[in-house]
């Protein structure tokens, strides 16, 4: 003990007595640190849950439907179809040619100019031709005198024979020389008509309302008989030339309808229908050449050389219900979609029938009528009474 009354300690029980210390206060802190964590932990909020997992938990189904999600059910024309592509042509082309030889004196019109059937589009010089036709006259002429002589030289002997003052045989001489005449004014009359004709024909006419597509001669220009002069078409009626291959061409026939769109005319597809199919196919293609004339176009501006691209429609089935393959859900037998009625989803089994892959409808022969709304969206989650409500613009 020392003299304040306080035990000396041995430096060893110090060094202990501090160790303990040390360790006591270590667990105390620790505790202390331990139960800051655990009120600090048990204080805070619970963590909260993603509002789209929650709103996943919840979710039974859609409850609102956008117009692009449903599909009016009504009755279609369906049927098969076959591609087809290529040119425009108008539908009646005139070539038009010389009918008599001769110098070109004027041509009249020029490519792109319309004209009418019967205008004069060219003329041939007529010297020669007039020329013809004044001889012609003038022989004819001489050749009914002569036959005028003759006629009255028969009906002389034909007198004469009835009162027994001549022969028959100058009687049988004077009707013969009447028939050689006559018979000679007959042709001589062809000629004069055929000069005349000729003549006539030195001014060229066009045969059809149209345009001028081609010109072929110049003033001053000889041509023979049967030349090309000029080319019209008839710019109101076309027709498109397409391909169809040696497989489809035998499910064709004239009459069958086709519709077409036509590059330089947009938003509207044209309705046409076969006129012509080729009896044999193209040397190395195997393809057939086939004809279909545009209908109800005379609004519709067309040119030759115009491409075209489209359908026809093959063995049509008329009054068909058919909706979008996508609405299918199941599989046969157990095939089903869902309708809306009265605001509410309905249960409904249908009967499927022909598919038209390119369109991508099906054929509903059971189940499904005119007016019935059905849902074409592949929507997770629907239900037989389920409610729905439809929003937004269709």
């Amino acid at each position: 003990m020392t003299m304040d009354g306080m035990t000396d300690l041995a430096p060893s029980s110090i060094s202990r007595m501090s160790l303990k210390t040390v360790a006591i206060l270590a667990i105390t802190t620790g505790a202390a640190v331990a139960a800051v964590v655990w009120t600090h932990s048990a204080d805070a909020e619970p963590q909260a849950v993603p509002h789209s997992v929650e709103a996943r938990a919840d979710q039974s189904g859609p409850s609102e439907l956008a117009p692009a999600d449903l599909f009016d059910v009504s009755s279609q024309t369906m049927g098969d179809r076959i591609a087809v592509a290529g040119d425009l042509h108008p539908a009646n082309k005139a070539p038009v040619k010389a009918k008599v030889g001769g110098r070109i004196r004027d041509v009249l019109v020029k490519s792109g100019q319309p004209v009418s059937a019967g205008d004069v589009v060219l003329r041939l010089e007529t010297d020669d031709l007039a020329s013809e036709v004044r001889r012609a006259t003038a022989t004819l002429r001489g050749a009914e005198a002569q036959h005028e002589l003759a006629d009255k030289s028969l009906q002389k002997q034909r007198t004469l024979q009835v009162a027994k003052a001549t022969a028959l045989n100058d009687l049988e001489k004077a009707e013969a020389e009447a028939q050689a005449t006559a018979a000679n004014v007959a042709a001589l009359q062809a000629q004069l008509d055929t000069a005349r004709d000729a003549l006539a024909n030195t001014e060229v006419r066009t045969p059809i309302d149209g345009v001028v597509w081609t010109r072929s001669v110049e003033p001053g220009e000889t041509v023979a008989a049967g030349a090309d002069l000029l080319t019209v078409v008839d710019t109101s009626s076309f027709e498109a030339e397409v391909l169809v291959s040696t497989r489809d061409v035998a499910k064709l026939t004239v009459g069958q309808q086709a519709t077409l769109s036509v590059d330089g005319v947009k938003n509207r597809d044209l309705s046409a229908a076969i006129t012509r199919i080729s009896p044999s196919s193209d040397t190395g293609t195997r393809f057939v050449r086939v004809y279909l004339q545009f209908q109800n176009v005379s609004d519709v501006r067309l040119w030759g050389g115009m491409f075209a691209s489209g359908f026809i429609s093959v063995s049509p089935n008329v009054n068909v219900i058919a909706i979008p393959e996508v609405a299918l859900r199941g599989v046969k037998p157990e095939t089903h979609v869902y309708v809306i009625v009265d605001g509410k989803l309905a249960f409904r089994r249908v009967t499927v029938g022909r598919t038209w892959s390119d369109s991508r409808l099906v054929e509903i022969t059971s189940g499904l009528k005119a007016g019935d709304k059905v849902v074409r969206t592949q929507l997770p989650g629907l239900s037989d009474g389920m409610s729905v409500k439809v929003t937004g613009n269709s």
